[in-house]
């Protein structure tokens, strides 16, 4: 529905949002983070737990989650580092559009390699998902397996890709939905904040419609709740934002809380922005502006004579090698321990010979179905 009726200088859009974070059942400590700024303002708000209802100003509005990792204080210091860095590139940029967004997580990047050089924070790094919200756009970048959904109408959307092992053998075939919520290497990730001097940010442009609802959130909430049960809260319009937030947070707390748990909710309002036709898909106001392209190790050519590959085989030979997600680093003379659940705990590292077993038996399983 359109809004010409309504005089430009009229015109506004309010964003209500609340973020909650918990450090969960088993986590001596939160290494989670999130934000959301006024950049116009540079005005942070980082307390928990309240609702806060903001009028959009010329410079936009950034939301971001932020899921640290590298044990100790180092996933601390990781994800607060992300954020502040994320905040002050933003804050000295003109006019915010997805080029700027790209930079800013590219410098937060830079940051954090920076400062994992100190051997007492070796190893630290982070995910990142964030929202610049400007004018009737949201441009959307992710690094690593934070996410963020779209709630639009009764249509709910994953608009953000995890850069994770398992997400890449689904790509491929390899593994369906089911078998990744199984695997024990369902939590490594492929890149992530800090990891390399430089990071691969995939990035979205998405329009805006009156009563969209965004969710950021850290693998603690997707790690306990399935889409249907995330969708089924966020569609509450009976309830505020601090309970929707609340309702998600004790949902992931419930299942076992295994890891820490952060939540950013969000609702967008105003007379600058349209109502959603019926017809209108999400796909339709979502423009992919650059994705994350795993780096593959190098392989022998096929000769004329080769047979073509499997699906299953190719996936098999290019591989990327994993960075495992990891909550500490273990002192260099302790035997890593797994536990049975396969979630990485304090004081495990999952060693790349153990990674390449696990995958080389998933292809293998895979060739037989193929083959069956």
């Amino acid at each position: 529905m359109s809004n010409a009726s309504v005089p430009p200088e009229q015109r506004f859009i309010d964003v209500t949002f609340c973020a909650l974070t918990d450090v969960g059942r088993v986590r001596s400590h939160n290494e989670d983070a999130f934000v959301a700024m006024d950049v116009e303002r540079r005005s942070p708000y980082q307390d928990a737990g309240v609702v806060h209802q903001v009028r959009l100003g010329a410079r936009g509005m950034l939301l971001a989650v932020s899921d640290g990792m590298g044990g100790a204080a180092a996933g601390e210091v990781a994800s607060a580092l992300v954020l502040q860095t994320l905040e002050d590139s933003l804050a000295q940029a003109d006019a915010p559009d997805d080029a700027v967004l790209r930079d800013a997580v590219e410098s937060a990047n830079r940051a954090v390699f920076e400062a994992a050089k100190d051997p007492t924070k070796r190893g630290m790094g982070a995910t990142l998902t964030s929202v610049l919200v400007h004018g009737r756009f949201a441009y959307i970048a992710s690094v690593g397996d934070s996410r963020a959904y779209l709630l639009r109408g009764a249509r709910f959307r994953q608009m953000t890709k995890d850069h994770s092992y398992v997400q890449v053998l689904m790509d491929a075939g390899v593994m369906d939905s089911a078998e990744a919520e199984r695997s024990p290497m369902k939590h490594v990730v492929l890149q992530s904040m800090g990891q390399k001097a430089d990071v691969q940010v995939a990035l979205g442009r998405l329009v805006l419609f009156r009563g969209d609802r965004l969710v950021l959130c850290s693998d603690g909430l997707t790690g306990h709740l399935k889409d249907a049960e995330i969708s089924a809260i966020l569609s509450r319009r009976d309830l505020p934002l601090d309970a929707i937030a609340k309702a998600l947070v004790d949902g992931a707390l419930e299942r076992g809380g295994e890891d820490n748990v952060t939540v950013l909710v969000a609702e967008v309002t105003g007379s600058a922005l349209e109502r959603a036709e019926m017809p209108e898909s999400v796909t339709q106001t979502f423009q992919v502006i650059s994705e994350f392209q795993p780096s593959f190790g190098s392989r022998r050519a096929s000769a004329p004579s080769d047979p073509a590959p499997t699906p299953a085989a190719a996936a098999a030979s290019s591989a990327p090698v994993p960075t495992p997600k990891v909550d500490s680093l273990p002192p260099p003379s302790r035997t890593p321990s797994v536990r049975p659940s396969g979630k990485p705990v304090s004081g495990r590292v999952i060693t790349l010979g153990l990674l390449l077993v696990v995958f080389a038996v998933a292809c293998i399983l895979a060739v037989a179905r193929i083959l069956m």
